[in-house]
């Protein structure tokens, strides 16, 4: 076995984080909450970033066959995964049935199957081999009929998920535009970084660079996922349905100035009318109300309400 050098390292250290990091995404919650799907593709690219460490590092080609099953068996769920995630996040359980699971990682499960047993021979890798890269011994493979199936199957599913996750602010509305972006691109420096190498464009060669890719991006997503509460829509579920409750509601603070007014409310007032800073005689007038708060800080019902086609 070759001495563990920088990127080997790094690796390790990538793997760990994702470990550690699904860990805690999966305590946090319970059921199938989304923090708990996308802890589960964090194990995915776990395994396939671990298994990697060992297909570079084994020395003969038995070894790295017996890696490289293993990592494909995090290659194949993630796309799968993914998939899941975004729909469980954007709120579509319906499309989260067992039977629809089974579904988005169907092609994935029958190349994990395909390649284990070689069965049709050749399907997913049509030769293997080992080559010399500097002063490492590279596991190289041809690519046979079903592998090609599976990157195109991979690409589609991965794409379509990045696409449901851009349209969070459609779903949610007041859903930060950065996050979804965040969300979204998660699947796309692998892809590209395998569409390279793919290309024979990759400066690496047949080094496959994809695992640092997905090791980093889901890293950074996982951290930023843990501090800005990404997974967190009840705050913004909470925003819309109050936006939309067909009573103006204003919101005083305790010298009983404005500091919040729901649409409904601007529009029955007017916008010129009811601004932020009037304070509780401002309004008086306009709300039929004594010149004095009401004491304790009570809730006060003014009579104006919308119709159902907006009139007053």
């Amino acid at each position: 076995m070759h001495a563990m050098n920088f990127e080997i390292i790094l690796l390790g250290m990538l793997t760990l984080a994702q470990i550690a990091l699904a860990a805690l995404l999966w305590r946090a919650r319970s059921g199938m909450h989304p923090a708990r799907c996308y802890a589960l593709l964090l194990m995915a690219t776990a395994v396939y970033c671990g298994a990697f460490i060992f297909l570079l590092e084994l020395p003969t080609l038995d070894q790295k066959i017996l890696a490289s099953n293993i990592e494909y068996l995090g290659v194949c769920i993630a796309p799968g995964g993914y998939l899941v995630f975004a729909l469980r996040f954007l709120g579509l359980t319906r499309y989260t049935r067992p039977w629809h699971i089974l579904a988005y990682l169907s092609i994935g499960i029958l190349t994990i199957v395909f390649k284990r047993t070689n069965f049709p021979p050749g399907a997913v890798f049509s030769s293997v081999g080992i080559e010399m890269m500097g002063e490492r011994e590279i596991f190289v493979f041809g690519k046979g009929g079903w592998y090609w199936v599976f990157i195109i199957y991979e690409y589609i599913v991965c794409l379509v998920g990045a696409g449901l996750l851009l349209q969070t602010g459609r779903f949610f509305p007041g859903f930060p535009l950065s996050r979804a972006l965040l969300l979204a691109s998660l699947p796309i420096a692998p892809l590209a970084a395998h569409a390279v190498r793919l290309m024979g464009y990759s400066p690496w060669g047949e080094l496959d660079v994809a695992p640092y890719a997905i090791s980093i991006t889901i890293i950074l997503s996982a951290l930023a996922i843990l501090r800005h509460h990404a997974m967190e829509l009840a705050p913004i579920a909470r925003t819309f349905v109050v936006e939309h409750l067909p009573m103006g509601i204003l919101v005083f603070d305790e010298r009983w100035t404005v500091v919040d007014a729901t649409e409904p409310t601007r529009r029955i007032l007017g916008a010129d009318t009811c601004r932020i800073g009037q304070t509780w005689r401002d309004l008086a007038a306009i709300l039929g109300a004594a010149e004095e708060p009401p004491a304790n800080g009570a809730q006060w019902e003014f009579p104006l309400r919308r119709s159902a086609d907006g009139a007053e």
